[in-house]
C-alpha cells in the first residue's frame, strides 16, 4: 500500500503479521510539474474499487523476480521463465489450473507472501466466475 504524510511517500508491504515500510521517497522529487498530488487519484481508486468495477471482482496478483514472472489470474497459475518476459516462444512457460479457493490461498502464501488470513475473504465462486477472456494477456 501507498501512504503519503507530510510529502513523504511510502510504500509499505505486509510482513510478519502488519505492514512494514518498504520504500520511501520525497513526493516533490517523484513528481512533474503537470503531475497531481495522491489525493487527486481517490476518484480513481474510488471506481477501481467499486463493486461494478472487473478490478474488484477479479483475482490478478503477479510477482516479478530477476529471472521469472508469477501470475496468479483467476484460476490460472502462470510461471514465466528465464527469462521472465518470453519473446518469439523463446524460455519456459508453465500453466497450472488452480481448482479451489484452499489452492488459490496456498499459492498467495507461498508465491507472494500473502497471509491465510488476509486471504480469508475470498469468494472462488466470484474469482471463477469471471470471463476467462479477461486473463488471456497474462
Amino acid at each position: 500500500r501507498l501512504i503519503e504524510n507530510d510529502g513523504i511517500v511510502t510504500l509499505e508491504w505486509y510482513k510478519d503479521d502488519s505492514w512494514k515500510p518498504r520504500l520511501r521517497w520525497m513526493l516533490e522529487d517523484s513528481l512533474a510539474k503537470t503531475s497531481r498530488a495522491l489525493p487527486d487519484f481517490q476518484h480513481i481508486l474510488d471506481i477501481v474499487q467499486s463493486e461494478a468495477s472487473i478490478f474488484s471482482n477479479k483475482l490478478i496478483v503477479c510477482r516479478l523476480t530477476l529471472d521469472t514472472k508469477i501470475t496468479l489470474a483467476g484460476s490460472k497459475l502462470k510461471v514465466t521463465g528465464p527469462p521472465r518476459f518470453v519473446d518469439n516462444r523463446q524460455g519456459e512457460v508453465a500453466l497450472t489450473h488452480v481448482d479451489s479457493l484452499e489452492q488459490a490461498r496456498e499459492i498467495l502464501a507461498t508465491h507472494f507472501g500473502i497471509p491465510l488470513k488476509e486471504t480469508e475473504h475470498l469468494d472462488w465462486d466470484q474469482i471463477t466466475a469471471q470471463d476467462p477472456k479477461l486473463f488471456e494477456h497474462m
